[in-house]
């Protein structure tokens, strides 16, 4: 396709096409690689607390907090790039598109090989930092490790993500998550189950999975002509003002992301002391539960960005307004069929990732309590990402840091401790 093509079809998609339809042009390949990603998180799961068990895990568990801060830095290059990208294609102001994609790439590469580096040599301290127990660390030492390793290029694949979802090519960043995710499934499968190697082999099948998506988004990039974007040596240099727009766009996703680390850090670390591992496994169990349903919200508002960036740029309003309606209607839908699961057949959820009728029976009555609220985060996401992608920095902000920062770690504290409700206190 050349570039005139693929540019005109680009700018139809987001600024001409109905909007309820370019919604889900844009969402539904968004929803798909997201919701492939939720499974592949459940089958690591489902294949560790077979084959393993309760500790198993709690060793992925603990991992989590280091995962959330990881993703913590990939949404602050990602959503602010993306959000800048798509005003700057708005505009029509493709310099400052190139400009903002070579930033990305070189950002996410510095602070991947950094941190990877970093956490690789230092993992024990790390997972003690994060709330493991001496009993779960010989479980999570190996995976975290391995982990550590894919590290190095995992921002660039999610950064990049959010580039290619800005200039509306939705079907290309669904197949670039679908094929790290399918390799990842394919090779948990081989490595956990076949050769038995556990927590490693689960972790070295992200690892290989992820650098499936690398050498896809290289190939769009570079060599593939489908993209609106064309990169000189010169884009990847930094340019303060695309900088400090991104980061502080992308600073609420960054909050957001940082509070789930420290929240899940916290929340490990209170279930460990008042009731022991199995209260553990029993967070990252929900914790999985819970991400899937957060993957199929997360594609919904991936598709509005783009929407709203662009339009916004344009000046295009009413189909801003229309394309926040549609998402929360969209969202609050899919929250309440995820609560209403897992209110009504709490055991049956449970028993699809162990056996073990000790986590099982644990399990349950946390899971009603978390889940029973859950449908409103489709409506928090949205219009956080609707003030994300106008650069409303500092409402967008406050937004992200509510519910974990300003309402639940005062709530963890004060439930179970102040309050003497204990366990059922955290849950809460």
């Amino acid at each position: 396709m050349n570039d005139s093509k693929t540019q005109s079809k680009r700018e139809f998609l987001l600024g001409e096409l109905p909007v309820k339809k370019a919604l889900l042009t844009i969402s539904i390949p968004a929803i798909i690689g997201m919701v492939v990603n939720g499974v592949y998180n459940l089958i690591d799961t489902i294949f560790i607390g077979q084959t393993i068990g309760t500790m198993g895990i709690a060793g992925l568990a603990v991992y989590i907090p280091i995962m959330s801060l990881i993703m913590a830095i990939c949404s602050l290059f990602g959503m602010g790039a993306g959000s800048y990208f798509s005003r700057a294609f708005g505009k029509k102001n493709f310099e400052e598109v190139n400009h903002t994609t070579g930033m990305t790439i070189s950002l996410s590469l510095i602070f991947g090989i950094g941190f990877g580096v970093f956490g690789y040599f230092f993992t024990e301290p790390i997972l003690k930092l994060f709330g493991t127990t001496d009993t779960i660390l010989p479980y999570a030492i190996p995976y975290a490790k391995t982990m550590f390793i894919g590290t190095i290029y995992f921002p660039f694949v999610v950064s990049m993500n959010n580039i290619l979802r800005a200039e509306g090519n939705a079907k290309d960043a669904m197949t670039a998550m679908l094929i790290g995710t399918i390799a990842n499934i394919f090779l948990d499968w081989i490595f956990i189950i076949q050769l038995e190697m556990g927590l490693h082999g689960a972790a070295l099948a992200t690892d290989i999975g992820k650098g499936f998506s690398v050498l896809f988004m290289i190939w769009y990039f570079f060599f593939s002509g489908r993209t609106i974007v064309k990169l000189k040596w010169k884009h990847l240099l930094i340019k303060m003002h695309i900088l400090k727009d991104i980061v502080s766009v992308g600073m609420s996703s960054f909050a957001m992301n940082m509070a789930g680390a420290v929240t899940v850090s916290l929340t490990n670390f209170l279930l460990g002391s008042l009731s022991g591992d199995v209260a553990i496994a029993s967070y990252g169990l929900i914790f999985r539960i819970l991400i899937l349903e957060i993957m199929v919200l997360v594609g919904f508002v991936q598709g509005l960005q783009p929407m709203i960036g662009y339009n916004y740029g344009a000046n295009k309003l009413d189909r801003v307004h229309e394309s926040i309606k549609y998402t929360i209607r969209w969202t609050l839908t899919v929250g309440l069929i995820f609560m209403g699961l897992c209110e009504i057949f709490p055991s049956i959820v449970i028993k699809t990732f162990s056996s073990d009728p000790i986590l099982i029976e644990s399990t349950i009555t946390p899971l009603r309590i978390i889940m029973s609220t859950t449908f409103l985060i489709g409506i928090q996401m949205t219009y956080t990402t609707f003030f994300q992608s106008i650069g409303y920095a500092k409402i967008a902000f406050v937004l992200s840091i509510m519910r974990q920062v300003l309402l639940y770690i005062p709530l963890l504290l004060l439930l179970p401790i102040v309050f003497k409700l204990g366990v059922n206190g955290i849950w809460i």
